[in-house]
């Protein structure tokens, strides 16, 4: 949410930036160049394809103009490159994620089989947890959660990975609170679940979301001085 308010707030500021120079300078004036690269990377980072490429390609038409070494024919340049891998990130992810459901769609509406589901949702919150769209891992993670706890006995190794990675969710979203319980509450399972479980590999994603955890508070820390 606080991720969203910035977002939207630098639109803002960048728009009406760019309102009152098309006010004074003509259409294809190579100042306005600043502009279009501030927005085109504004919405990679909001994750909007179409407006990102909107931007883009106003600022190639402007760039055009400009001789090759020019230092907003650079600035384009990098940020060809950035749109290039936001567009791939994004088409290996729908990709995957049709063939995901491609594959799960017909256990999904007859069998209900929630072994299959589990994996289907925890595949799905992965994919989307690592290209940072964080509302959609979180959705896909609670109705992980959902079958876990409805299932005749509670898989502690699983309920573990569960509250860390949707801890990681939270806290990337920059809703430290919610973080740190879901932290406090991974380490309660760990400590109170059989042997079996995994030990080492939940103690070593246990140790990066503390890592993780303590890099944003010395962050956040660090904006306020």
């Amino acid at each position: 949410m606080n991720e969203l308010k910035e977002y939207k707030k630098a639109e803002k500021y960048i728009k009406r930036t760019l309102k009152i120079n098309l006010r004074i300078l003509n259409e294809g004036h190579f100042m306005l160049s600043v502009s279009y690269h501030h927005l085109t990377i504004l919405y990679i980072n909001w994750q909007n394809i179409k407006r990102a490429k909107h931007y883009l390609e106003k600022n190639h038409q402007i760039c055009s103009t400009l001789s090759k070494n020019h230092p907003l024919v650079n600035l384009l340049q990098e940020d060809c490159y950035a749109f290039e891998k936001f567009e791939k990130e994004i088409l290996l992810s729908e990709n995957i994620e049709i063939a995901l459901k491609s594959k799960f769609d017909v256990l999904n509406n007859k069998n209900q089989n929630s072994t299959s589901l589990l994996e289907y949702f925890h595949t799905l919150a992965i994919i989307y947890f690592e290209h940072r769209d964080y509302e959609k891992a979180i959705e896909y993670f609670l109705k992980k959660r959902t079958i876990l706890l409805n299932s005749d006995s509670v898989d502690s190794f699983e309920l573990i990975l569960f509250y860390i990675y949707l801890g990681l969710c939270y806290l990337y979203k920059k809703d430290f609170r919610l973080a740190m319980q879901l932290q406090h509450q991974a380490i309660m399972l760990k400590d109170n679940a059989e042997n079996k479980i995994d030990i080492e590999k939940i103690d070593k994603l246990l140790a990066e979301f503390t890592e993780a955890l303590v890099d944003s508070a010395i962050q956040f820390n660090s904006s306020l001085l």
